[in-house]
């Protein structure tokens, strides 16, 4: 079976994803994101329906509401850009 994003996955459940799910799931995402730290979006998480997570960034635009201060500001996103954005996912 194929993969889909987060987003799509979450916005099929009523009060989204349990919050272990959501701890597990943003580790993988975290270990993905060691080797090339870059602000994302929900739309960026791939998972598929074995339990694999991938990053699959398309190179667009963070949506507003996952970018840190400093790259709203016009800054350049860093690890700490990446760790912002992947704690939005998680409050979301």
């Amino acid at each position: 079976m194929g993969e889909a994003p987060l987003d799509e996955l979450i916005a099929g459940l009523p009060s989204g994803l349990p919050v272990p799910v959501a701890c597990w799931l943003v580790a993988r995402v975290a270990e993905a994101l060691v080797s090339r730290p870059r602000p994302l979006s929900p739309a960026d998480i791939r998972v598929s329906a074995e339990g694999g997570v991938r990053v699959a960034y398309d190179g667009e635009h963070v949506p507003f509401d996952y970018r840190a201060p400093e790259v709203v500001r016009g800054g350049e996103g860093d690890v700490r850009a990446a760790v912002f954005s992947l704690g939005a996912i998680l409050v979301e």
